[in-house]
Formats: C-alpha cells, structure tokens, sequence
C-alpha cells in the first residue's frame, strides 16, 4: 500500500500546497516546517516560485505532533 500524507497545507493565496508537519504564514511568504527526528521549526522564505532556507529555527522539547494554523 503506498504511503499517503496524512494531512496538507494549501497557502492562503491559493498558488502552493504541502503534505504534513507544514503551515504557512497568513501572507505567504513564509513557510514552517517541523522537523521531527531534529525536534525543531525551520522557517523557509518563499521567493520568486522557490523555497529559500533562511537558517532560523525554534528547538522544540516534545517529540513529534501536530502543527496547525486557525481556520481563514
């Protein structure tokens, strides 16, 4: 059976989408993705049609769960 995400992000301006552990920000411009092995969140900046690695990151204590924004 092939494996299948369990949920995705769709960004509020509606040109990209992303499987699980990732949310973006209200004007699309950035991207947060949980690492889990890692226990951290990178902030990724949407630039020109890519995703550039700004190299900040949030160390998180807990393991692995889920990573959510409020409802639009």
């Amino acid at each position: 059976m092939p494996s299948l995400p369990e949920g995705v992000a769709i960004s509020p301006n509606g040109k990209w989408i992303a499987a699980q552990g990732i949310v973006f920000t209200a004007d699309s411009r950035h991207v947060i993705v949980q690492f889990n092995v890692e226990r951290q969140l990178a902030l990724y900046a949407v630039e020109g049609g890519k995703l550039r690695d700004t190299g900040k990151r949030i160390a998180l204590s807990g393991g692995p769960s889920s990573l959510r924004t409020l409802p639009r």
